[in-house]
């Protein structure tokens, strides 16, 4: 999880702007050697960045989570989704 840690901040040293699947693979690395808050850190750092999680990113969280026993923050993921569905359904009629 380091080395892909280390990598990730390379390319933004680097002035290279990574894209989603590039963090989802980063959080997915955190998420499965029980880094659980550098993961979730990397998640809002996604999402600071501009860049839109996608069923990927929530799958990955939410698979490490239940993982290590982390069932209060799984469930915070599974909020987060459902309240995005939601959203993007009442969005729907406004086209």
């Amino acid at each position: 999880w380091q080395r892909a840690v280390d990598l990730l901040g390379g390319m933004l040293n680097s002035h290279v702007r990574p894209d989603t699947i590039i963090y989802n693979s980063v959080i997915n690395a955190c998420a499965r050697s029980g880094q659980w808050v550098q993961a979730q850190d990397l998640y809002r750092e996604m999402l600071n960045s501009r860049l839109k999680a996608d069923s990927a990113t929530y799958s990955t969280l939410i698979n490490g989570y239940t993982r290590g026993a982390k069932w209060e923050m799984a469930l915070e993921v599974g909020e987060q989704v459902k309240r995005k569905m939601s959203a993007s359904i009442g969005n729907k009629g406004d086209d």
